[in-house]
């Protein structure tokens, strides 16, 4: 067995939130793929925000962390550090949000996550990121982010692609 990488405490720190917000108890191995998916991208912004606040600390800020960025009259630097994790802070805040509901409706009997893509269109567009193009597994054929739905058609070939291997495929490639 390997030891636990940077990435698994992340994860570790999302599953204690989690926790905090339902009366659901599991294990991180008992997710569906699809909330292993979620927790795994909210491990991803959680991990943006620790950068965040190392950078703000490295600036040479006497503050002990982005935290205690109380202070009326801030840097430039400190401003962007600061609007940044507040923005991310949201993020993730929505992410558990959602990642909670799927764990309670599984726990219903109903359909864990009911897939809306614009929250990750969002975070490419505010994080300026530029992806590899989706393709079609069948016919190779570029492929849009869906708003949201489980299943996406190719528009030209017509194969139906599920919505998590998109959303998987997405959310690699933001790692």
């Amino acid at each position: 067995m390997g030891g636990l990488t940077l990435f698994d405490s992340f994860i570790d720190y999302v599953i204690e939130d989690i926790k905090k917000k339902t009366s659901v108890s599991f294990q991180y191995d008992d997710l569906s793929s699809d909330i292993k998916t979620l927790v795994n991208s909210a491990a991803i912004i959680y991990k943006k925000m620790y950068r965040i606040n190392q950078m703000a600390i490295q600036l040479g800020s006497k503050r002990k962390s982005i935290f205690s960025f109380q202070k009326k009259k801030l840097s430039v630097e400190e401003e962007k550090f600061k609007g940044d994790y507040n923005r991310l802070k949201s993020e993730y805040e929505n992410m558990l949000n959602e990642i909670v509901k799927g764990i309670e409706n599984i726990k219903k009997g109903k359909p864990g996550i009911v897939y809306d893509f614009s929250s990750i269109k969002e975070i490419i567009k505010n994080e300026r990121l530029i992806l590899q193009p989706l393709k079609c597994p069948v016919c190779g054929a570029p492929l849009d982010i869906p708003d949201s739905g489980g299943i996406i058609t190719c528009p030209y070939c017509g194969s139906k692609i599920k919505a998590i291997d998109v959303l998987e495929k997405v959310m690699s490639s933001l790692k």
